[in-house]
């Protein structure tokens, strides 16, 4: 079978527990209401982001005929068949239980139906469309966290001696009420953070919070974290660990976890290898595109290669200030990198007088008030293990650098991706024979967002690609960071 092949839907069940006398469907259990969607449903994208805390879903269903019973007040005969939209009814919050069954064997099913907290919730439905004989609308559905973080608040004090990692932790455990811990995977930082609450949702803190934490890889000298969600749970890591993480796996005829073949691009319908074996076709980039490849204007008017930075410690009561240069921190090999090119290497000098590049040149100028969090004393791990300045500073090359190329990419369905993830690239360069292996643009990238995309005919995923500099650095996968819950 091939990746591309229709995926079948094998359980979505909407349930309502909508009271009043609205219709009451299959397996009544009180006053709740429940009817299988399957064979309404046209088309579903599952989406995925590094920067979103909550996955999503899109869901076109389409309705030709009169198929739920219209118990409402208004009705004057109770056996009444009425169409879906109006007579189940369906007006957002209601749970959805989805499975949708994998079409290979390499491939895993998008599986929402094992636990009650796996379910997803409909948020909303746009594109109504009816007439007198068909109805058609999207449902747009989200996970329970994404409501429950609506409707709590973080108060407590935390104290400035627990590591950051350990209050995600917290957060997510006590405040979101994710009881399941395969859900959660947070890393550990190497420096604390004391704050309150103040009545925040706990999306929000933990986001603010990952700007403010440091990685344990890279000598504890990298700061910048990532929180998001995918389908197996809520991962808080940095971006360097990210970067030297291994390539994505995938599990062989005996079992066994090993290297993923790489994805690569041919202008032929299938593709061979030197020896003329077909080769393994679902790993085919179908189309791909490049959206950006190095802004340097817009790189300056960020700070990416040089910041300068005046501070006020509320502390002492003294002023600090700070120039960070991106060169440094690669020359002490303090910031990995994915590709094996070198800024450093081609410097772009503004002078033909000087020997002053862009690198050595500070473009921003911060100011404000250094961020030590509350409570903090002078033998706390946050001043201790962390300077505040540097990494306010340090932070902002560290995101921005990680969107220098950026790459659109379909192929066909491979349901065990996702976001987050580090996966290998190969295209063809430039040449009358057909050579792959081919330039600076194959090699490592991470998944930034993702869409699976199942419909009647077909399935496929498209993602957004991420990675700072052109090559394949063969040092990147040396060390990773230290990852717990405590």
């Amino acid at each position: 079978m091939s990746a591309t092949n229709r995926s079948i839907i094998e359980e979505f069940v909407i349930s309502s527990d909508r009271r009043d006398g609205y219709a009451e469907q299959t397996d009544q259990k009180g006053s709740t209401s429940e009817f299988d969607l399957v064979p309404y449903v046209v088309s579903i994208e599952y989406f995925e982001d590094i920067f979103s805390p909550a996955i999503t879903m899109k869901v076109t269903i389409l309705n030709e005929s009169q198929v739920v019973k219209d118990l409402s007040e208004e009705s004057t005969e109770g056996d009444e068949l009425v169409a879906l939209f109006d007579g189940f009814p369906i007006r957002g919050g209601e749970r959805c239980k989805i499975k949708i069954g994998a079409n290979t064997e390499t491939n895993i099913p998008l599986d929402f139906s094992t636990k009650v907290n796996d379910y997803l919730y409909i948020t909303s439905i746009t594109n109504i469309l009816r007439d007198s004989k068909r109805e058609m609308f999207t449902l747009h559905l989200t996970s329970r966290e994404a409501l429950t973080n609506e409707t709590q608040r973080c108060y407590k004090k935390y104290s400035p001696n627990q590591n950051i990692g350990a209050t995600v932790t917290n957060i997510l455990k006590d405040t979101l009420k994710i009881e399941d811990q395969d859900r959660i995977e947070v890393e550990l930082t190497s420096n604390s953070y004391g704050f309150i609450g103040n009545m925040r949702k706990p999306f929000p803190v933990i986001t603010w919070l990952a700007k403010k934490s440091v990685s344990n890889s890279a000598k504890g000298k990298s700061a910048g974290f990532l929180f998001y969600q995918t389908k197996t749970g809520f991962k808080f890591k940095s971006v360097d660990t990210l970067m030297r993480q291994e390539y994505y796996k995938i599990t062989n005829s005996n079992g066994d976890k090993e290297k993923s073949p790489p994805f690569y691009y041919e202008e032929a319908t299938v593709a061979y290898d030197d020896q003329d074996r077909p080769l393994n076709n679902d790993f085919k980039i179908l189309k791909f595109s490049i959206q950006v490849s190095n802004d340097i204007v817009k790189n300056l008017k960020l700070g990416v290669y040089a910041t300068s930075g005046m501070y006020f410690n509320p502390y002492n009561f003294e002023f600090k200030g700070n120039v960070y240069k991106r060169k440094d921190a690669l020359k002490e090999d303090n910031m990995s990198l994915m590709g094996s090119e070198n800024p450093a290497d081609y410097p772009l000098k503004l002078n033909a007088d000087s020997d002053d590049t862009i690198e050595d040149t500070a473009s921003r100028i911060l100011t404000g008030v250094l961020d030590i969090g509350v409570l903090a004393r002078g033998d706390t791990n946050h001043l201790k293990s962390s300077d505040p300045l540097q990494f306010q500073m340090q932070s902002v090359t560290r995101y921005n650098t990680l969107f220098t190329n950026v790459l659109d990419m379909t192929i066909p369905l491979n349901s065990n991706l996702e976001v987050g993830m580090c996966v290998e690239c190969e295209f063809p360069k430039m040449s009358k024979e057909l050579v792959r292996d081919g330039g600076k643009m194959s090699g490592p990238y991470i998944i930034k967002e993702l869409c699976h995309h199942y419909d009647i005919e077909k399935s496929y995923t498209s993602m957004k690609l991420l990675r700072d500099f052109a090559g394949d650095n063969p040092g990147r996968e040396s060390g990773t960071g230290t990852e717990g819950e405590e």
